[in-house]
This record gives structure tokens, C-alpha cells and sequence, in this order.
């Protein structure tokens, strides 16, 4: 239930955001090479990044 509904909440995310999320996690890539691929700088990328994990949190927050 619980990998359902963490489905569900990345799913909500934007692309971009789903994008850095499973670069970082699932391909272990560093986030300076992130950010290159995507075209954005450094900081942006972690700002995607971050805002990212907000969302999940408040998203799955919700659901316990």
C-alpha cells in the first residue's frame, strides 16, 4: 500500500522534477552532471531537487 501510494506521489510531481528525482536516486548520477543534461545550472537542479522531496513529504504526510 505504502509503494502505491509513493507511486502515486511522484507520479503527481512535474517531469522535470520526476526527472532529477530518479537520475539521482536510480541512476546515482551527481547532480552537477544532472544539471547539465537538463540544460539548467547546479543550483537550479538542487532547487528542483529539493522542491521535489517538500512535495513527497507533504504529499505522504497526508497519507499516513
Amino acid at each position: 500500500e505504502m509503494l502505491d501510494t509513493l507511486t502515486e506521489a511522484i507520479a503527481s510531481l512535474r517531469e522535470n522534477e520526476q526527472i532529477v528525482l530518479s537520475l539521482y536516486y536510480q541512476k546515482d548520477m551527481k547532480m552537477k552532471d544532472i544539471a547539465a543534461g537538463l540544460g539548467v545550472s547546479h543550483a537550479r537542479a538542487s532547487q528542483i531537487h529539493t522542491r521535489a522531496l517538500q512535495k513527497l513529504k507533504v504529499l505522504l504526510s497526508d497519507s499516513i
